[in-house]
């Protein structure tokens, strides 16, 4: 009976030690795109950067880093929406994944996307897509309701 329990501290070491390494991923928000909708491109990626944060999910670059790493590596995020940009700013940053999206108003609804490239393979992990009704005072609780679902978390 004790060798049974013997093992016990040695598995939840090994099941603290693989929660921490998921949640110790660094990430980095960045150039989101907006269309017709009542937000700029950058109050959209604080919002984003908000919402992201709140999930605990990933250690998620401070606004005010970033534009310190964008700086140092003369990278000007104008037009930077598409992968290989994406990339290269991963890259400089140091970061395990970059997270993207766009807020677009199409009439009477807005849809809003948010993707989560992983820098190292270079792929998008997660693509997640919701329209909504076209409430523009609604945007923060759209892009919530979209990270969580990005990221498999319940609403």
């Amino acid at each position: 009976m004790k060798k049974k329990y013997s093992y016990l501290p040695i598995i939840l070491f090994c099941i603290s030690a693989l929660s921490y390494n998921a949640q110790s991923q660094s990430a980095a928000v960045l150039s989101v795109y907006t269309q017709s909708a009542k937000i700029s491109p950058e109050m959209a990626e604080s919002v984003l950067r908000v919402e992201m944060t709140k999930t605990e999910q990933f250690n998620v670059i401070d606004k005010l880093d970033m534009i310190e790493i964008l700086k140092e590596n003369e990278i000007d995020l104008t037009n930077c929406y598409g992968k290989k940009c994406l990339l290269k700013v991963g890259k400089s940053a140091g970061v395990d994944k970059v997270i993207t999206g766009s807020i677009e108003n199409l009439g009477k609804k807005i849809v809003v996307t948010v993707k989560i490239l992983d820098v190292s393979s270079e792929n998008y992990d997660k693509v997640a897509i919701e329209e909504f009704i076209s409430l523009d005072s609604e945007i923060q609780n759209m892009v919530k309701v979209v990270v969580n679902k990005a990221l498999g978390i319940e609403n």
